[in-house]
C-alpha cells in the first residue's frame, strides 16, 4: 500500500506533531494550548494604527456580502456576531461552488462585482474562483499578531491551502467519508472501503455523485492517494456491480442512511454527518484500514479581488481567524478549528483522529487529484448516471 503521510508540504509540522500525539491518548487540538501565549511580531510595531484605520474605513462602508458553499445558517450566526462587534451588516448567499462562480462571472461580465469573502471548501477556492482571477492574496490582508503569529495555528504556519496564499484553512476537521447504520451493520463487518464490493451490501449503498466536486469526488481522491489512480478507478468498477444509488444531495444521502433506506453511505459530507449524530440518529463513521483525511470541509476563506468593500472584508477576514471569531465560527459550524486554542466543546469526537488512526491531510496536491478523479469517475460511472 502506497503511504499517504508525506501527500504535501502543507501542515508538514502537524503530520509530524500528529504522528507522535499518536502514543499518548490526549487530544490533538489540547496538545498546544499550554505555547499558544501571543507574542508581539516583530516589525509589527505599528500594527494598531493601520488596524484601526481599518476598522474605521470598514465601519464607513458598514456592508459585507459573503458568497459560501457551508451551511447558510452557520456563517449567518457567525457573521451575526462579527456585526454586533463592529456594526458592519453582512448578506450571506449559500449555495454549490459551480453556482457561485457562475454568478460571479455573470456580475464580472457587467463590469461589477458583489461579492467580498468567500467561505468554502479548498476544490472550489483553488480550482474554480483562484483560475479565473477572482480572489486577491491573503498576505497583506491578514495584520492582525494574533492572527500572523505562527505558533497559533495548528500546522506551525498559516495554513494556506495553496502555495500561492491566495486560500486558508479555517477549520481542520478529520473526516471519514464512510458512513453505517448503526442498526443494520453490525461491528466489523466493515473494516475497509474494500468491503464494500462484497455481495452483501449490494443494493445497500448509496454514493454522493463523484462525478461533480463534493463528497463522492473527494473520497475518490482520496482513495488514490492509497491506491493510486488505476486502483481507485478499478475499486469504482467493481462498485458498479453492487447496484449503487447516486446523489448529488449530501443532506438527503445521511437521511436515508439514517432512516434505513440504505445501509451504508459513501462519500457523505462531514458536516452534515455531525449534525444528525448530534440529533440521535444511529449512524457512525467507519473506521478503516485506508484511514481518513484532515480538511478544511466548506470552510476554507478567500477574499474577492474588485470587492465592492475592501476594508469591511479585511476586517472580517482578520476577525474570523482570531481567537474570538474563530471560537464563534468554529462552535456553530461544530467542527475543530485550524487554531491551537479552538474551542473542543460540543463538537463531535469524529472530527478527531483516534490514535494510531491513519491520516492525510488535504493540500493544492490532493485537489489537483480531484479533478482527474472526476474524470475517472465520468468514465467509470456513465452507464449508471445517463
Amino acid at each position: 500500500m502506497k503511504t499517504y503521510h508525506k501527500t504535501g508540504t502543507l501542515f508538514l509540522s502537524f503530520l509530524l506533531f500528529l504522528s507522535g500525539l499518536y502514543a499518548g491518548n490526549t487530544p490533538w487540538p489540547f496538545a498546544l494550548k499550554a505555547s499558544c501565549a501571543l507574542a508581539a511580531e516583530p516589525g509589527k510595531a505599528n500594527w494598531q494604527q493601520k488596524w484601526g484605520d481599518m476598522v474605521a474605513a470598514a465601519k464607513k462602508e458598514g456592508n459585507l456580502a459573503v458568497y459560501t458553499t457551508a451551511n447558510g445558517a452557520d456563517v449567518r450566526k457567525t457573521s451575526a456576531a462579527f456585526t454586533e462587534k463592529y456594526g458592519i451588516k453582512v448578506d450571506v448567499l449559500s449555495a454549490r461552488g459551480p453556482e457561485l462562480v457562475q454568478k460571479m462571472e455573470t456580475q464580472r461580465s457587467a463590469g461589477m462585482s458583489a461579492v467580498d469573502i468567500v467561505i468554502a471548501g479548498g476544490t472550489n477556492l483553488v480550482f474554480l474562483m483562484k483560475p479565473k482571477g477572482y480572489l486577491d492574496k491573503l498576505d497583506e490582508i491578514l495584520m492582525l499578531p494574533e492572527v500572523t503569529d505562527p505558533k497559533v495555528w495548528i500546522s506551525g504556519s498559516l495554513p494556506y491551502i495553496d502555495k500561492d496564499h491566495y486560500a486558508l484553512n479555517i477549520v481542520a476537521a478529520f473526516t471519514r467519508p464512510l458512513i453505517k447504520n448503526t442498526a443494520l451493520v453490525k461491528e466489523g463487518e466493515i473494516n475497509s472501503y474494500k468491503d464494500l464490493t462484497n455481495s452483501r451490501w449490494k443494493g445497500k449503498i448509496v454514493l454522493n455523485d463523484p462525478t461533480i466536486p463534493g463528497g463522492g469526488n473527494s473520497v475518490m481522491a482520496f482513495l488514490a492517494s492509497v491506491w493510486g489512480i488505476e486502483g481507485t478507478k478499478e475499486y469504482l468498477r467493481q462498485l458498479m456491480k453492487q447496484d449503487l444509488v447516486v446523489t448529488r444531495d449530501p443532506r438527503q444521502q445521511v437521511e436515508w442512511a439514517a432512516r434505513g433506506k440504505y445501509e451504508i453511505a459513501l462519500g457523505t459530507n462531514g458536516e452534515v454527518v455531525g449534525e444528525f449524530i448530534k440529533l440521535g440518529a444511529p449512524i457512525y463513521p467507519v473506521i478503516a484500514a485506508e484511514g481518513g483525511e484532515i480538511n478544511s470541509l466548506t470552510y476554507g476563506l478567500g477574499i474577492v479581488n474588485k470587492r465592492p468593500n475592501p476594508h469591511a472584508a479585511a476586517v472580517y477576514a482578520n476577525w474570523v481567524m482570531s481567537k474570538e471569531g474563530h471560537a464563534v465560527l468554529t462552535k456553530n459550524a461544530r467542527v475543530p478549528g485550524s487554531r491551537v486554542d479552538s474551542p473542543r466543546e460540543g463538537i463531535p469526537a469524529i472530527f478527531y483522529p483516534q490514535p494510531g488512526e491513519k491520516f492525510y491531510v488535504a493540500t493544492e496536491e490532493s485537489f489537483k487529484r480531484q479533478q482527474e478523479l472526476l474524470k475517472v469517475a465520468a468514465d467509470v460511472l456513465g452507464p449508471i448516471l445517463k
